[in-house]
């Protein structure tokens, strides 16, 4: 099992430049902006459900990425009065994730409320189940849902191609079902897709039988070599050393960990 501090050659990520940590985003607070309900006319503001009734984001700072190239602006700055319109108008929600990799201590997710989706339909939007929901139904949690997103981005920068933060369930030999958390396309010259497991350092299930199983299928689905990506060095060290735990269990079985962690990596890029 690979050192917990090692980056793994397989999933080795180049330096680049580290986005500037900024204060902690409040989408809540009463600045003086007029409180406009869904009636009342405001294109922009209209233009924040459009963006999360298509599905394409649901983070924060991906929203207001998406308004500044929507309303092509030189930065996100312009952004903010009109996702707080709509918050103020209970037209968005927002979801609060723990981000446990160092820098901002939490970051935002957006969802649209009935009120929200019901503007969209009136607007002639087609509303698409997007990122907020198809996560939720598979991970459950908001912090993992957002890890796994964070992830996604820093594979697409380090040249990965076909990233999938929601990939299908895999059918191994046995008809066993294993869910991997990404799947991404090797930045190599064989193209290999490979199964990434993204795992915080929570509890986990009472039945270690069931993470035993998870881990034995993850190796399965990786040809002997499991992909591991975690927040922080002290997730990555729990982890390991289950997985270590597991391959002692089962000696037939080839159990070799490649992993990073976002912390390590934002480190990197920062030196």
């Amino acid at each position: 099992v690979a050192a917990p501090r090692a980056a793994a050659p397989a999933l080795s990520l180049s330096k680049g430049d580290v986005p500037p940590v900024v204060a902690v985003e409040d989408y809540s607070d009463d600045d003086g902006d007029e409180i406009m309900t869904p009636e009342k006319s405001n294109e922009r503001r209209d233009d924040v459900v459009r963006v999360l009734a298509s599905g394409v984001a649901c983070r924060a700072k991906d929203v207001r990425a998406a308004l500044a190239k929507k309303w092509g602006l030189q930065n996100e700055n312009g952004t903010q009065r009109q996702i707080k319109l709509a918050v103020k108008a209970g037209l968005i929600d927002i979801k609060q994730a723990t981000l446990e990799w160092g820098g901002k201590p939490t970051g935002n997710m957006f969802v649209l409320t009935t009120q929200g989706r019901d503007l969209a339909k009136s607007l002639g939007v087609q509303i698409v189940r997007g990122q907020y929901e198809i996560g939720m139904a598979l991970h459950k949690s908001v912090d993992h849902l957002y890890l796994i997103l964070e992830i996604a981005d820093l594979l697409r920068d380090d040249g990965y191609r076909d990233v999938d933060p929601f990939p299908p369930s895999m059918t191994l030999p046995g008809n066993k079902q294993y869910q991997p958390d990404i799947k991404a396309r090797m930045p190599s010259p064989d193209n290999t897709i490979i199964s990434i497991e993204v795992e915080r350092d929570t509890f986990k299930a009472a039945n270690r039988d069931d993470r035993v199983g998870k881990w034995m299928r993850a190796a399965e689905a990786g040809r002997g070599v499991i992909y591991l990506v975690t927040p922080n060095n002290e997730a990555m060290a729990t982890i390991v050393a289950e997985i270590d735990a597991v391959r002692k269990q089962k000696p037939q079985q080839k159990i070799q960990v490649k992993a990073f962690s976002v912390s390590d990596f934002r480190a990197q890029k920062s030196a």
